[in-house]
């Protein structure tokens, strides 16, 4: 999702920038408007890639209508793929693409974000972490366990980042209903009061997976070893990532698997 603004042609460019060379890439674009911007129609022409572009709007309102408008799309059109919902805020490194084609028919895959330096959050990674027999271990995220957002706003049972996992198109193709009916999560009684518009992660993962578990997810990047996608990376100049110690547990480069059950 974007909306109109003046950074908005210059953050479309580089999103396109990524993915220039990627033949088989379909961009689709939702603006949170009323009408298609002719910034961003611009940009998209000059892409060079393949791409709809839709506006829905505005709503101002976490990019929720907009998701669902692109995944309706998807599901209508019957499109084909790998889904990778991108951020226009967001860098990625160029290994990501092989990393989502890497996504198995009929899974979901999960990988580790880099979280921009300076933010409210108990780590510098969020994604998941796997032992030595590769198994999965957790999925570390500021929206887990008892972490201050979670107790806020409740948990997550796929506590994931919006740009930490794909799917395969076809789990939505014979879906009936919304498809991200998602629009947000009231504070919880006794920590604060109003609504927030961010979120929606795990509800559409576990309506992917009805009967999945965290073990289910296809692990992606080496089982997120490799930081492909770093979050919020045009607000903040990224630097050499150091790892904590709790992100190198034994076996962290040994076994890594299709899936988190060793």
């Amino acid at each position: 999702a974007t909306y109109p603004h003046s950074a908005q042609a210059a953050k479309l460019s580089l999103c396109a920038s990524v993915l220039a060379g990627e033949a088989e890439a379909l961009w689709i674009v939702v603006e949170d408007a009323a009408n298609a911007s002719a910034a961003a129609s611009a940009v998209l022409a000059s892409s060079g890639l393949a791409y709809f572009h839709l506006a829905v709007g505005p709503s101002r309102a976490g990019g929720n209508l907009q998701r669902a408008a692109a995944l309706e799309l998807i599901r209508e059109k019957r499109l084909h793929g790998v889904v990778y919902q991108m951020d226009d805020d967001n860098q990625y490194d160029r290994r990501l693409w092989p990393a989502l084609r890497s996504l198995s028919a009929g899974r979901v895959g999960v990988l580790a974000v880099q979280i921009s330096e300076g933010r409210i959050n108990p780590a510098v990674l969020e994604g998941p972490i796997y032992d030595v027999d590769g198994r999965l271990h957790e999925l570390r995220a500021s929206w887990c366990g008892s972490s201050w957002t979670a107790l806020q706003l409740g948990g997550r049972y796929f506590c994931i980042d919006m740009g930490g996992f794909a799917f395969d198109a076809a789990l939505i193709h014979a879906r009936a209903g919304p498809l991200w009916p998602y629009r947000g999560r009231p504070h919880r009684p006794g920590y604060a009061t109003g609504w927030t518009n961010r979120g929606g992660e795990t509800e559409f993962i576990e309506a992917l997976l009805p009967d999945g578990f965290p073990e289910d997810l296809q692990p992606l990047g080496r089982c997120g070893a490799e930081m492909l996608v770093f979050h919020n990376g045009l607000h903040v100049t990224p630097k050499k990532l150091v790892l904590k110690s709790w992100w190198r547990r034994p076996g962290r480069e040994g076994v890594c698997g299709d899936s988190g059950w060793g």
